[in-house]
C-alpha cells in the first residue's frame, strides 16, 4: 500500500435536535472527489470502523497512531457533521498519524440549500492545509459546479444517498426527479435517475408491467443525459447501466456504450469496472479480467472491481487467485456480504472447511440470509455432517416453496446445496424458478458445484435460456 499524505476517515453525525438529513451522508465522498481532482495521489479512504470511538487523550493517541500505520498515511481527517432544523453544522479536524497530534480544525454552519457552495469552501481548506499552497487550477478542478440552484443540489445528493440501499430506490428517484425539475439542464441528474429506475426495476418480478414502465423511464433519462452531455463518460455508463441492468438480450449493447465511455474518458475506473462485469457475464475471461485490474488500479480503494474479479476467478477455479483479490475486497470494506459468500466458495473447494463456515456465517449475518444458509450447507457436507446438510437444505427449500419467485443468488446457493447431498431433481425444480433467466443466473450456472448437471437437459435448457442475450 503506497504511502498517502492524508486517510479521511468516516464522517460521523452528532448527536441533535433534528436527524441528520440524507443529503449529508455523502459529503465525505463528495469531498473526496474534489480533492482527488487536484491530488488523486495524495489521498487514501478508510471504509473500516465508522470513527474514533475514545475521547482519552492516551486512548485517542492509541487509535490515531494505529490507524496512522494501518493506513501508511501521514495525516488523518476525520469529520462529523449535526443538524438543526435547516441548519447544518461541519466539524473538520486533522491529526498527526504519527503522534496523535491535532494539526488543525475548522467549524461551518450553513442552510442545508448552501452544500453547494460549502463544499468547494471546504476542498479548498483542506488541500490548503494538506497539500501546501494550491495553484489556480487546482482551485478550480476543486471549485467546479455543475449547477447554480442550491435546491436542485440538495436533491441531486440526497438521491444519491438514497441509490445506495435498496429500500429506499423509489426515494431516490422521487429526490432525483425532484432535481431534474428544478434544474432539468442538469445531465448528472439524469445520469443517476437512470441508474435509479434501473435498480427499481431490477426488485421487481422479470415481465412485470411496473418493470417495463421503470426500464422505459430509465431509457429516457439515460437518453436525456446523452442529449445534454453527450461527451460526458457518466452519460454513457448511465446508458450500458440500463441496457445491461434493463434486458438480458442487451449486453453487447451495454459493453458498446460502456466502451464509448472509456473513449471520452479513459481513466474512468467505473466505467472499466462495468465494461468488467459485462464481460464476465459473457464469459469473455481474459477481457473482463484486463477491465477489472485496471479498474482496480485507477481506483484502488474500491472493493467492487476486485469482488468482480473474485467471482470471476471462481468460476475459472483458480481458488486462490480467487480469495486473493477477495481478502483484499474484505479489507477495504469488512461488511461486503456477497465477498464473504464468494470466498466461502473459494475456501471450500481448497478445502479450507472451518475458515469457509465462518465466511458463509459472517455473509448471512450481513444480510446474505438465505445463501449464507445454503453455504452453510455445502460446509456440512465437506465435513462429512450429511444429516445436518439434509435437515438444513429441507428447511431452506421450503423458505423458497412459499415465494412466488426466486431471486438468482437465493435459487443457485439452495441448488448448489442440494446437488450436494445428491438431490439433483430438487436443485432443477429450484433453478428453474429462478427469475429472471438472464446473464447472472447463466453466470452462477458455471460455478463449482453444479458439474453433476451438465449431462442433465433439464439444465441444458436452463443453460440455453439464460444465456441466449450473453453474446447478443
Amino acid at each position: 500500500m503506497p504511502r498517502r499524505n492524508l486517510a479521511v476517515l468516516q464522517f460521523t453525525p452528532l448527536a441533535s435536535q433534528d436527524e441528520p438529513d440524507a443529503a449529508l451522508l455523502g459529503l465525505r465522498d463528495r469531498l473526496l472527489a474534489r480533492l482527488r481532482n487536484a491530488r488523486p495521489r495524495a489521498l487514501r479512504e478508510y471504509v473500516g470502523p465508522a470513527q474514533i470511538r475514545s475521547q482519552a487523550p492516551e486512548e485517542r493517541l492509541v487509535e490515531l497512531t494505529t490507524m496512522g500505520k494501518q493506513l501508511n498515511s501521514r495525516h488523518l481527517l476525520v469529520g462529523q457533521y449535526a443538524q438543526d432544523g435547516g441548519v447544518v453544522e461541519i466539524f473538520l479536524e486533522s491529526f498527526d498519524a504519527l503522534s496523535g497530534k491535532r494539526l488543525w480544525q475548522t467549524t461551518r454552519k450553513v442552510e442545508l440549500s448552501g452544500l453547494l457552495q460549502l463544499e468547494p469552501q471546504l476542498a479548498r481548506l483542506i488541500a490548503a492545509h494538506e497539500f501546501g499552497p494550491l495553484t489556480f487550477v487546482d482551485s478550480v478542478a476543486m471549485s467546479e459546479r455543475e449547477t447554480e440552484d442550491g435546491e436542485a443540489y440538495a436533491h441531486y445528493v440526497r438521491g444519491i444517498a438514497y441509490l445506495g440501499d435498496t429500500a429506499r430506490l423509489r426515494d431516490a428517484a422521487a429526490e432525483l426527479e425532484a432535481t431534474a425539475r428544478r434544474a432539468p439542464k442538469l445531465a448528472i441528474a439524469y445520469s443517476a435517475l437512470a441508474t435509479a429506475y434501473t435498480r427499481r426495476g431490477g426488485t421487481m418480478v422479470a415481465d412485470s408491467v411496473a418493470r417495463d414502465s421503470l426500464l422505459r423511464l430509465a431509457t429516457a433519462a439515460a437518453d436525456r443525459a446523452i442529449a445534454l452531455a453527450p461527451k460526458s463518460a457518466h452519460a454513457w455508463i448511465a446508458r450500458g447501466t440500463v441496457l445491461a441492468g434493463g434486458n438480458p438480450h442487451r449486453l453487447s449493447s451495454a459493453r458498446v456504450a460502456y466502451e464509448h465511455a472509456l473513449i471520452l474518458d479513459a481513466t474512468s475506473a467505473e466505467a472499466h469496472r462495468q465494461l468488467g462485469h459485462v464481460l464476465l457475464l459473457q464469459g469473455t475471461a481474459t477481457l473482463a479480467q484486463s477491465h477489472l485490474l485496471q479498474a482496480i488500479t485507477l481506483d484502488p480503494e474500491d472493493p467492487s472491481p476486485l469482488v468482480d474479479l473474485g467471482e470471476l476467478e471462481l468460476n475459472m477455479h483458480a481458488f486462490g487467485q480467487s480469495c486473493r483479490a477477495l481478502d483484499l475486497a474484505i479489507s477495504i470494506n469488512p461488511r461486503e456480504a456477497l465477498a464473504y459468500e464468494l470466498r466461502a466458495m473459494a475456501r471450500l473447494h481448497r478445502g479450507d472447511v472451518r475458515p469457509a463456515w465462518i465466511d458463509a456465517e459472517t455473509g448471512r449475518r450481513l444480510g446474505a440470509e438465505l445463501a449464507g444458509h445454503a453455504i452453510s450447507v455445502l460446509v456440512d457436507v465437506a465435513a462429512r455432517d450429511t444429516a445436518s446438510a439434509r435437515t438444513s437444505i429441507r428447511m431452506l427449500r421450503r423458505q423458497l416453496e412459499s415465494r412466488k419467485w426466486v431471486s438468482v443468488d437465493d435459487g443457485g446457493y439452495v441448488a448448489l446445496g442440494l446437488v450436494a447431498i445428491g438431490d439433483r431433481d430438487g436443485a432443477l425444480d429450484v433453478l428453474e424458478r429462478v427469475r429472471p433467466r438472464d446473464a447472472e443466473l447463466y453466470l452462477i450456472l458455471h460455478r463449482p458445484g453444479f458439474d453433476p448437471l451438465w449431462v442433465d437437459s433439464r439444465f441444458s435448457r436452463l443453460l440455453a435460456a439464460s444465456g441466449a442475450g450473453v453474446a447478443k
